[in-house]
């Protein structure tokens, strides 16, 4: 990089701009994530094409992550005011970028291609914070009105409304289904539906939960199948945003120490 702008300025002991530097770091981190997100809607979410979107997700990611580097070396370590990265040097365009390609290739790339090849390692945060997500945006509420239990019924014939609300919920249940098995459970629910004879549809879930059929309509089915998506989805960019932003810390730290 010679005696670029960045060069010059890691160089002296100056103890504000270091300070000055983690500081932009971790806002070049948070604000990071908007523009992932954003792509993620538009080009993953609900994908049906995988590795196409998959490719394109990367290189987009890519693409971010190194401008991203561009404006903090020429705001942050720079202290240029108006982000003037056309002004940088060839040479220093193409080191950032390098050293982002190799950073995002081997981070973010491999954590693609490992979640893919191994689905079940997004149930990690599928179900922490995939359900959270779901939890505050009402699946409890829905799952109260689809689902009964007697026993459930039992222990709370006798409770105040605000601890029904409280401790008799069934929203944990959203955890027994995945994206995989979705399609299954749909199935389930419609013969359930149809065949309203004692007990019928209890075979269909696990402990004592029985599908609540004369509440259940297609609006509340799709709300539901939404919501396991949602889970899903969640969990999935969870991967994909921290595996980012490693990618993004690694090429900020080398370019800045070679």
């Amino acid at each position: 990089m010679g005696d670029d702008i960045i060069q010059k300025a890691v160089r002296k002991d100056d103890t504000n701009k270091f300070h000055s530097a983690i500081g932009g770091v971790i806002v070049t981190t948070i604000l990071f994530m908007f523009p992932v997100g954003l792509f993620y809607m538009f080009i993953y979410y609900k994908s049906q094409v995988a590795f196409i979107d998959g490719v394109y997700l990367f290189f987009s990611i890519y693409v971010i992550g190194a401008l991203a580097s561009l404006m903090y070396y020429r705001f942050v370590i720079g202290k240029d005011e108006f982000i003037e990265i056309d002004k940088m040097s060839l040479g220093t365009v193409s080191a950032v970028f390098g050293k982002c390609f190799l950073a995002f290739f081997g981070i973010l790339g491999f954590t693609m291609v490992a979640i893919t090849l191994n689905p079940s390692l997004i149930r990690i945060f599928e179900n922490t914070v995939g359900f959270a997500v779901c939890r505050s945006l009402g699946v409890n509420d829905l799952l109260n009105r689809m689902l009964k239990s007697d026993l459930f019924s039992k222990v709370s014939s006798g409770m105040a409304e605000k601890d029904k609300e409280e401790y008799m919920n069934y929203d944990f249940l959203l955890t027994m289904w995945n994206l995989s098995d979705k399609e299954k459970l749909e199935e389930n629910i419609r013969a359930a539906c149809k065949d309203t004879s004692s007990g019928a549809s209890k075979r269909d879930l696990k402990f004592d939960f029985y599908w609540n059929t004369k509440l259940i309509t297609e609006e509340t089915l799709k709300e539901l199948m939404d919501f396991i998506d949602l889970k899903y989805y969640v969990g999935h960019f969870t991967w994909i945003y921290i595996a980012s932003t490693f990618s993004l810390l690694v090429s900020l730290v080398t370019t800045v120490m070679n």
